[in-house]
C-alpha cells in the first residue's frame, strides 16, 4: 500500500490496523479517512467497517454523515441484518435533509435493498423516498435504476402503472449517451446491471404478456 493510499486497505490484519491508526493520529480530516477506509472493507470485513464508522461518529460537528450511514448500511447488508441496514439508509436520508450539500445515492440503495430482500412491509417506504427524489437521477444508469425500482415495487404492490416505469427503465438501459457533451460515456448502464436479477424482472414487467417476452429480450 502506497503512502497516499494508507486509508484504502482491502485487507485487515493487526499490522495493517496498527499502521492505519498511526497514520490516522497524525492526519487532518480524520472523519474522511475513516469513512473511506470503512468503505473498502464493507464486503470483506464488515465488522471492522462498522467499528471504523462508530469511531467516525465519535467526532463532533460532522457534516458528511450521510455517506457514513451509507457505508454502515452496506456493511450491515453484508452481515445479513436487513432491518438495521434499512434504518441506516433512512438515517442517511435524514442527514441529507439536515445537510443538503452532502448527497448520496441512499434513495436508490434503500429501495434496492427492500426489493432484493422482498421486505413487503417496507415497499411504501421505498416508494415514498423514490418519489421524493424523482428529480435526482442525472445519468442513464440512475434513470434505469430509479424507474426500474419503481416498476418492481409498483408491480409487487399490484399497481397497473408498473409497466410504464419498466419501459422507461429499459429505454435508459439502452442509452449510449450520458447527456453530457464532455463526458458522453459517463454513467451508462453496463453489463453488470443487465446481468442482475432486477433487470430480468424489469423485462417481464415491460413485456406485460408472455407473447411479447421474446420481443423485449431482443429490444434490450
Amino acid at each position: 500500500m502506497s503512502r497516499e493510499n494508507w486509508y484504502r486497505n482491502t485487507s485487515w490484519t493487526t499490522d495493517v490496523a496498527e499502521a492505519f491508526e498511526a497514520k490516522l493520529r497524525r492526519a487532518r480530516n480524520k472523519e474522511q479517512y475513516l469513512r473511506i477506509q470503512a468503505s473498502y472493507l464493507t464486503e470483506t470485513h464488515p465488522k471492522v467497517a462498522l467499528g471504523l464508522i462508530d469511531q467516525l461518529f465519535a467526532f463532533e460537528n460532522l457534516h458528511d454523515v450521510a455517506s457514513a450511514y451509507c457505508v454502515r448500511a452496506k456493511a450491515l447488508t453484508v452481515m445479513g441484518n436487513g432491518p438495521k441496514a434499512v434504518q441506516a439508509y433512512r438515517d442517511a436520508l435524514d442527514a441529507e435533509q439536515r445537510h443538503p450539500n452532502y448527497k448520496t445515492d441512499a434513495y436508490l440503495r434503500l429501495a434496492e435493498l427492500i426489493v432484493n430482500q422482498r421486505m413487503a412491509k417496507n415497499y411504501d417506504l421505498a416508494l415514498a423516498w423514490l418519489r421524493k427524489n424523482r428529480d435526482r437521477p442525472m445519468f442513464p444508469v440512475e434513470h434505469y435504476q430509479w424507474n426500474g425500482l419503481m416498476a418492481v415495487l409498483l408491480f409487487r404492490s399490484g399497481d397497473p402503472n408498473a409497466k410504464e416505469f419498466a419501459v422507461r427503465s429499459l429505454q435508459a438501459g439502452r442509452s449510449e449517451f450520458s447527456g453530457f457533451r464532455h463526458h458522453p460515456k459517463l454513467g451508462l448502464v453496463g453489463q453488470a446491471y443487465r446481468d442482475h436479477p432486477l433487470y430480468r424482472d424489469i423485462w417481464r414487467i415491460a413485456a406485460g404478456t408472455a407473447a411479447r417476452w421474446k420481443f423485449w429480450q431482443r429490444w434490450c
